[in-house]
Parts: C-alpha cells; structure tokens; sequence
C-alpha cells in the first residue's frame, strides 16, 4: 500500500485538494556563498606593481563579496594609489577602510574613497597636498609639477569635499596640513555622509528625462 493511502482513502479530486491545503507550508532554500577578502596596507603605498593581484581581486570580486583595506600606513605613492583607487571604483564588491592607527597622506585618501569607513579608538589621519620628488631641466620640472598638480588637486577635492570644509581644502591646497584623532574622523565621516546624500538627492533631481525614440514609418521601415 503507498503511503498516501495510508494516511486517508482519496475518493474524489475534491478529497486531493483538501488533503493538499491541509499539509504545513514549506519552503525551498537557495543558497548564496561570498567572500570577505581582506588586504593589509601596513607599509607605505608602493609602486602600482606591488598591487596587481589586489587590482585583480577587486575586478572578480561579485557583489555578494567584501573587500576590507586594514590600514595603518604613512601615505605613499600616487601610482599606486591610483591602482588601489580604480580597482575599487571597478569593482562589484562592497569596499571598507578598517583604520587601525596612522592613516595618512595617501593612505586617508584611500580610506575614504572605500564605501564603508570603521574608525579604531587609535585612528589618526593627516591630509596635505601632494609632496613633488622630480628632476630634469628646469622646462621639464616645470611642467611635471604643473600636471601633477592638476591631477591631485581634483583628487584630493573629490576626496574630501564634506569631509573637510572649503576653507580648510583651500588652505591644504595652499600648504597646511590637517591632523585629526579618531572622534573627529567620526565627526568628519559622518559630515561626509550627509554630503554625499545630499549630492547623490541633487543630481537625480536634475538628471534628464529619458526622451524615447519616434517609431519609424512604414516607408522608413522599407527603405
């Protein structure tokens, strides 16, 4: 005898459907793996070599995966920030800056163009201006220094505009530098996010409307 019948005779469609709604829901299980990779920047930023396999990371990483940047670093490099910065702004995954001590110069730029921050009780950070190391003619050093500061200068204002005040960004262009402890990175964070949403609500208000395309004719279709 089969088990349904064991439980009760069926005698109609009827008595099927019955027996059908009368069972306990159920439920189906889809399972999702990701990963939490995490990256240790515990020396000064190097050349964009030294990070290749992290760029790589960050262009396979899904969106269901994390990438931590655990940050105690005196700064570095341009080139290979830029390598760290690109793979993250590639990237599928979600991005946090974990800062465990010094993060500064080019390090706190780093932390900040993560999308997620977590600041330590022993978190610092300094922000200056960019530090020129170059040699040549003087045409040469001229305008080496002339790009440079191009570059930076609209890297270091998308980095932390809201997170610093125009003033104080106007003044580290100018030369000084900012120290700040670990509740006043939380402050500034917390500014920062309140910017950004702001900046994020502006734009979708003026973002143009998508006009559709007029349908083409039957005589334009034939030709």
């Amino acid at each position: 005898m089969s088990k349904i019948n064991n439980y009760r005779n069926l005698n109609s469609e009827d008595d099927l459907i019955m027996l059908h709604n009368s069972q306990p829901l159920g439920f189906s299980v889809k399972s999702k793996s990701f990963n939490n990779f995490m990256v240790h920047i515990n020396t000064e930023i190097k050349s964009p070599d030294h990070y290749s396999k992290v760029f790589e990371m960050l262009l396979d990483a899904s969106e269901d995966d994390l990438v931590e940047f655990y940050i105690t670093s005196p700064g570095g490099r341009l080139d290979g920030l830029s390598v760290l910065l690109e793979g993250i702004r590639l990237s599928d995954a979600v991005t946090r800056a974990v800062l465990i001590g010094e993060a500064s110069s080019a390090a706190s730029i780093l932390a900040l163009n993560c999308q997620e921050v977590f600041v330590t009780d022993s978190s610092e950070m300094l922000c200056h201006s960019c530090l020129y190391s170059t040699g040549g003619k003087a045409a040469d050093i001229s305008a080496h220094v002339n790009h440079t500061t191009k570059i930076t200068e609209r890297l270091l204002r998308e980095t932390y505009s809201g997170f610093m005040s125009e003033q104080e960004i106007f003044m580290m262009l100018q030369g000084t530098q900012w120290y700040f402890d670990a509740e006043q990175i939380r402050e500034r964070l917390a500014l920062r996010a309140a910017y950004l949403m702001e900046k994020e609500k502006v734009a979708e208000e003026v973002k143009p409307e998508t006009v559709p395309e007029p349908k083409k004719t039957s005589k334009q279709k034939e030709k």
